[in-house]
């Protein structure tokens, strides 16, 4: 498949005060000629189809959303054991972008209570998917008050993606890769932990931005946008464009749709890189 576009945006700044949410900090990747050219210190204010292509047609009017790919800092999936029967992951993003947490539709308490009823029928006050054990990686079910909490964000996402009608998008692995070619237009989605990519790519077991710096300089796949230099001074930039350079390295290492032999992909997805 030919894309032209690699978006990384990440869930760190998931909701300011009052309930209000954060732009989201975005880096772009994408053709120019037969150059790829890097961006950052780029926004979007939320996940949905209306923003992904103002932004799409701001870096290049000539692109499209099925051409583009997103790597997007979020769990896009539950553990098998927990996931509701007879529904699928977007039925459950629009189940998020309905529900309140007395009254309020943003914030740690109220991804806290929308996951929490997952957890009805099950012992495990913390399931994991097989993805997160491999990984080492916390779990969506952890109290708001963990030190890591990933919940905040994956529900910000999870109520931006589901409060289309209709589905604008396709998930990896949830979806099949030849069937939506056939019927979808959109782009693809996947889920990638900054955590894991700054370890794979950048070889830093720590955020180190003087690393990220380097290792631009001394890659050959893009040319560096001036904006890629502002981007050093916010960690939540440098995560993104990690998220959106990762994308395109394996998409050229014929990586991005390598499908992983375990059960449950359809329910559990997987993190890319794992």
């Amino acid at each position: 498949m030919s894309f032209e576009i690699f978006l990384g945006i990440d869930q760190a700044e998931a909701a300011a005060e009052k309930g209000h949410s954060r732009p989201l900090p975005t880096a772009a990747i994408y053709k120019s000629g037969s150059h790829w050219i890097l961006e950052s210190d780029l926004s979007i204010s939320g996940l949905n189809k209306r923003n992904i292509e103002s932004l799409i047609k701001d870096l290049n009017p000539q692109h499209k959303l099925s051409s583009t790919i997103i790597l997007l800092d979020s769990v896009l999936g539950l553990p098998k054991g927990v996931f509701p029967k007879n529904k699928n992951i977007f039925e459950l993003m629009q189940r998020a972008h309905r529900f309140s947490d007395d009254g309020r539709k943003l914030g740690p308490k109220t991804a806290h209570a929308f996951f929490a009823q997952f957890l009805e029928k099950t012992s495990d006050p913390h399931p994991r998917r097989e993805c997160e054990r491999i990984a080492s990686a916390s779990s969506i079910f952890q109290t708001p008050s963990a030190p890591k909490n990933i919940s905040t964000g994956t529900f910000r996402s999870w109520t931006e993606l589901g409060s289309s009608k209709e589905k604008w998008f396709s998930l990896w692995p949830m979806d099949d890769l030849h069937h939506q070619r056939l019927h979808l237009h959109g782009p693809w989605i996947f889920e990638a932990h900054p955590d894991l990519l700054w370890k794979k790519i950048i070889k830093s077991n720590s955020r180190d931005t003087e690393s990220l710096k380097n290792f631009l300089a001394a890659q050959k796949f893009v040319k560096l946008h001036p904006s890629v230099l502002r981007s050093p001074h916010n960690l939540n930039f440098c995560d993104a464009i990690i998220l959106a350079y990762s994308g395109l390295l394996f998409h050229k290492r014929k990586r991005l749709f390598r499908t992983p032999k375990v059960p449950s992909l359809k329910k559990e997805g997987w993190i890319l890189g794992l």
